[in-house]
């Protein structure tokens, strides 16, 4: 039974889980990005890389929203946890030995598509597990919280990541992060995972059978809501533009604005600071009904003109507040989102329903990845033409957010008072 409180034993254990493994994640990301780029030099493998992170999330995640559905996901989580510590671990020691860097390249592309595996499959059973930990009526709150977490590890592993690349090395930050997440296969441990109650189902033929179903039924329920299907269209298109724009941000910190690595943490940062602060405004004013379309709306729009405005270079102490509006922008849409997908999915099939909002929200990234850094390389490593194009992209979905009917009427309704519907195909 879910404690009715918000600040409960388990749902505190799950911040920790992901605070602690975030921490590492997210100082080992900067160690890669700077590790490739100094060694290769080229826009083009940040991109590869990028795009090796980016397609299991096509592949993984389906599996991942079946598993989390079937199987307990506590124990899901533990596993990718234990699993991702034993990729990273191999790192230093390739760092620290006389391997041939060809051979560490071909280790490191090995392991950014694992782990991001890994981490498409623990991520539907985290956002289908929340629920079962807070009430209801909390989620806003909750999902403010978890994100928040993150983006507070995000904002002191990036702030410090920079620095610690330049006085500890990328090895270090690979071994450190490994740490991380046997910590939090710890907290996680001790998680009281909640019964769910058991989906009649019918008999399947075969495990495949049971995952072609599965995840039909998810992508079934986002298709089936109109309002959700035009966002996630939407999405695609502005993830297309937008999502490169992180990985390619260390030659906009060093090719146009000559600055050490410190400062890619510190724009980053500032970003998740603004993650942060979005949030908590998101989560304090708790937004609903109508109230919910108008503040995804505009915090959407500010994220889009800050993308527009560090196009064109300003001085950077500018392009670091505008950083800091991007990040406050974009996450007000992201906790309204997902908090309204949690409260309107019965319990027994959100596991799916997650790894289909994330599998057809970014299905173009990976090409993006790699499109994006052949057209950096092509324009002399020059990135101000794909925070532009992201800037004008995101303002249009803006204003396809602010004047459909349908996107309109998906994000302003409430479950009924006999709870959430549940969906079958």
């Amino acid at each position: 039974m879910t404690d009715e409180r918000l600040l409960n034993k388990n749902f505190l254990l799950l911040l920790q889980a992901r605070f602690v493994s975030n921490l590492g994640q997210q100082a080992s990301h900067i160690a890669i990005i700077y590790w490739v780029m100094q060694t290769t030099g080229s826009a083009t493998q940040m991109g590869i890389v990028a795009m090796l992170g980016s397609i299991p999330a096509l592949l993984a995640a389906p599996i991942g929203g079946f598993l989390a559905d079937r199987y307990s996901r506590k124990w899901i989580m533990i596993g990718n946890d234990l699993f991702r510590a034993a990729i990273l671990v191999v790192l230093p020691f390739l760092l620290w030995s006389d391997v041939d860097v060809t051979w560490i390249m071909i280790y490191v592309y090995l392991a950014a598509f694992a782990m991001a595996a890994s981490g498409s499959i623990f991520m539907p059973a985290v956002g289908a597990i929340l629920p079962q930990l807070v009430p209801k009526q909390s989620l806003n709150r909750a999902n403010s919280l978890t994100q928040g977490s993150s983006a507070l590890t995000s904002l002191l592993g990036q702030g410090l990541g920079g620095v610690l690349f330049r006085v500890l090395g990328p090895a270090m930050l690979f071994l450190l992060d490994a740490i991380t997440y046997l910590l939090s296969a710890i907290s996680i441990l001790f998680i009281g995972e909640p019964g769910r109650e058991s989906r009649d189902t019918p008999e399947e033929h075969s495990i495949v059978d049971a995952f072609v179903r599965d995840t039909k039924e998810g992508i079934g329920y986002c298709w089936q809501q109109v309002g959700l299907r035009k966002i996630l269209l939407a999405a695609l298109v502005v993830n297309f533009f937008a999502a490169p724009t992180i990985v390619l941000l260390p030659l906009l910190v060093d090719r146009t604005y000559g600055l050490e690595a410190d400062w890619y943490g510190y724009f980053v940062a500032l970003m998740v600071l603004g993650n942060i602060v979005g949030m908590v405004l998101t989560g304090t004013l708790n937004l609903t009904g109508k109230k919910r379309w108008i503040g995804a709306t505009s915090g959407f729009t500010v994220g889009g003109l800050a993308f527009l405005a560090i196009g064109f270079a300003p001085p950077f102490p500018v392009t670091a507040v505008l950083f800091f509006t991007l990040g406050a922008g974009t996450s007000v849409l992201n906790v309204l989102l997902i908090s309204k997908v949690q409260a309107s999915v019965a319990s027994d099939i959100l596991g799916r329903v997650m790894a289909a909002l994330n599998v057809l929200s970014i299905g173009v990234v990976p090409i993006a990845m790699l499109v994006a850094g052949t057209i950096t390389d092509a324009l002399h490593q020059n990135v101000l033409p794909i925070f532009l194009a992201s800037g004008v992209v995101s303002l249009g979905f803006s204003a396809w957010l602010a004047n459909d009917r349908d996107i309109g009427e998906y994000l302003s309704t409430e479950p009924g008072p006999a709870g959430p519907p549940t969906f079958r195909v």
